[in-house]
């Protein structure tokens, strides 16, 4: 265990303290009860108080206090980092976003049909980062590579022909920028690519 604020146990001194003003008080109480009168008699008149309750009572303030102290000193336990080999792959996941998946021919529409499809494969990929580009006559990251799935299925639920301005179906563009959102380092990578098939550009 370690601790976050050790210089707070200087207040700890209020524990001791305390238990004194409670000492204090009870032995100033019985010697007013001697000086009131007889003892027996005295103890007749106060018979319904509970010397026990007010000793239980007196306890747990004073264990309060020392509780209190310890919290402002911050107890904690130290982390333990452990590194977790990742078996997953990157997958990039292109959408044509091109007018012609407007077309209804599969309903209710092209696009619509393929979003739906790629969000069940989304929920399939565990352990896999995954990525969303949209692309026709151009074709940019819609959202970058992440374990968040939720997240994934969000922005792909979004995609639609007005994100792109240059219009037509460019594969290599999307390609290409599939290239540019993978990292450098060695490892499995995939690119799923989903489009109507008119290939207009490059």
């Amino acid at each position: 265990m370690e601790w976050g604020l050790p210089s707070n146990f200087v207040w700890l001194w209020t524990v001791p303290a305390a238990a004194a003003v409670f000492f204090l008080s009870s032995w100033r109480k019985r010697r007013e009860m001697r000086r009131f009168g007889e003892t027996t008699l005295v103890g007749r008149l106060v018979a319904s108080l509970s010397p026990r309750r007010r000793l239980l009572k007196r306890v747990f303030f004073v264990a309060g206090i020392f509780f209190v102290v310890l919290g402002l000193c911050q107890p904690h336990f130290r982390s333990k980092e452990t590194l977790v080999e990742r078996k997953g792959v990157d997958v990039l996941i292109a959408i044509d976003v091109s007018n012609s998946m407007l077309s209804k021919d599969i309903l209710p529409n092209r696009l619509e049909k393929a979003k739906l499809e790629l969000t069940g494969l989304v929920d399939k990929l565990r352990g896999d980062r995954l990525g969303v580009i949209a692309f026709a006559g151009e074709a940019f990251i819609q959202c970058p590579l992440t374990f968040d799935r939720s997240a994934v299925k969000l922005f792909l639920s979004t995609v639609n022909p007005n994100l792109v301005s240059l219009q037509g179906t460019s594969l290599s563009a999307a390609i290409e920028a599939a290239l540019k959102a993978f990292p450098k380092e060695k490892g499995g990578k995939a690119l799923v690519l989903l489009t109507d098939g008119e290939d207009h550009e490059g």
